[in-house]
């Protein structure tokens, strides 16, 4: 594997698990012989004027 992409919904009521995700998927990429990792995520949740959300 060159690249592992990693995308997930913040927002989720799972938000608590995300930090034993993440762990999961650094596990996953580095037992697939890859040093990449792409996270994508959080622009969903920015504000862009007051109580405005992108």
């Amino acid at each position: 594997m060159d690249l592992a992409v990693s995308a997930r919904n913040a927002r989720s009521a799972a938000r608590s698990a995300f930090p034993a995700l993440n762990r999961a998927v650094v596990d996953a990429v580095r037992a697939a012989g890859s040093s990449r990792l792409v996270v994508v995520g959080g622009a969903g949740s920015l504000e862009v004027a007051p109580g405005r959300s992108w």
